[in-house]
């Protein structure tokens, strides 16, 4: 085919553009993964993705450039989760492409275990819980469920007992408290809730005096 200057070709692509790299995940953690694959011709970028094998939601994730390099972001993943995913592609003339189904996981979301009341005090409290895949912990606590009072703990990634002091408590009450995670992107995971009761001050009443012959 001979083209004169400036004269470009009035024929339409038949076939969709050939995937040159297979999609790889990267950037993986508890609620975001990237996809990245490659193709030899421009093209759109699409992710259909789902939690059972050739199960998809209805919504792809999609970018509308056209392109030869392609990276599509999911977030609002859910922590520990295997999906299951195929790369999908369109180019200018309609035709599309799509990749063999992959599978990846997220990962897990932080934990929190053996939480205990170590020592506990007529004003001050001894907190006690071993994390795992929490960057810190938020330590909730006040008279009722509705808390009031907070501090934070900064924890590891790597499974760890840590301690930390309730102060200003009043005595003979009891306190409620709960340990919220946050993971290394910062979402905070809601923990359960616990509770300990302040030992009471000894008090003296009924105090009266007697006169001495």
């Amino acid at each position: 085919l001979t083209l004169k200057v400036d004269e470009k070709p009035t024929g339409k692509f038949t076939s969709a553009a050939a995937l040159v790299s297979e999609p790889v995940v990267s950037d993986l953690s508890t609620r975001r993964a990237t996809i990245s694959w490659s193709t030899d011709r421009d093209s759109d970028s699409r992710i259909q993705f789902g939690k059972s094998t050739g199960n998809y939601f209805a919504t792809e994730v999609a970018s509308s450039e056209q392109t030869t390099s392609h990276s599509i972001t999911i977030n609002n993943l859910t922590s520990g989760t295997t999906y299951y995913a195929r790369a999908r592609w369109t180019d200018e003339d309609g035709n599309v492409g799509s990749s063999d189904e992959f599978v990846f996981s997220t990962t897990p979301a932080p934990t929190i275990k053996e939480v205990n009341n170590k020592q506990v005090g007529l004003g001050t409290a001894t907190i006690q819980f071993t994390s795992k895949e929490a960057t810190r912990v938020k330590v909730l606590y006040g008279k009722s469920e509705s808390f009031g009072g907070s501090q934070e703990v900064n924890t590891a990634v790597q499974e760890s007992t840590y301690t930390t002091v309730l102060s200003n408590l009043e005595d003979g009450t009891k306190y409620y408290y709960k340990l919220n995670t946050y993971d290394t992107e910062d979402n905070e995971y809601e923990g359960n809730v616990y509770s300990l009761t302040t030992p009471a001050r000894p008090r003296i009443s009924n105090l009266r005096f007697e006169p001495v012959e």
